[in-house]
């Protein structure tokens, strides 16, 4: 379906879309690898038909039977997570990596489903160390997994003023070693 639902204008609509629209943003980030090359081209004619960032920002969060699709030129998106949880795979061949995980990489007790699901997880960022690409792995704090019952609750909106300080704090906590990966 390449025309926009009604859903979807009405979710587009809201106030945090709206922050997101009126805050300057780069139009665009240059992505090198090999692999992704393909997509280059779409990204500079999205850039040049002036697609909106606010767009971008609610398709990675279509999660579907949750929220719908959204149209970019045509196409319809859904969240990445819907592939994998961290899609660091397709970093490979890039010599500075930092992935942002939602959920916690290590399982605590017997969850059988977690475990595997961790293992490919672990399994993407094992390759990206292997392929000697210098990795920074930002990862949710006991707090933010204590918040959302180690993500049980991660869609429940309740939670995000909460989620938003615990992130705040944590990404300041962290901001140095990622400049220091970034630069490296």
């Amino acid at each position: 379906m390449s025309v926009p639902c009604k859903f979807e204008r009405s979710l587009l609509g809201h106030d945090e879309y709206e922050t997101i629209r009126l805050t300057h943003h780069p139009t665009i980030y240059e992505v090198e690898p090999a692999e992704l090359e393909a997509i280059r081209s779409r990204l500079r004619k999205m850039r040049d038909k002036e697609q909106t960032l606010e767009r971008a920002v609610a398709s990675s969060a279509a999660i579907p039977g949750v929220w719908p699709p959204i149209t970019i030129m045509g196409q319809r998106y859904i969240d990445g997570g819907v592939r994998s949880m961290l899609n660091a795979d397709l970093a490979t061949g890039c010599d500075i990596v930092v992935v942002v995980s939602c959920f916690a990489l290590e399982v605590v007790g017997k969850n059988a489903d977690m475990a595997t699901l961790n293992a490919a997880l672990i399994g993407e960022l094992g390759a990206l160390r292997n392929a000697a690409s210098t990795l920074a792995v930002i990862a949710p704090n006991e707090a933010f997994l204590t918040l959302t019952n180690r993500g049980a609750a991660m869609l429940d909106s309740n939670l995000e003023p909460e989620a938003f300080r615990i992130g705040y704090t944590q990404a300041t906590q962290e901001a140095e070693d990622i400049r220091l990966t970034w630069n490296s």
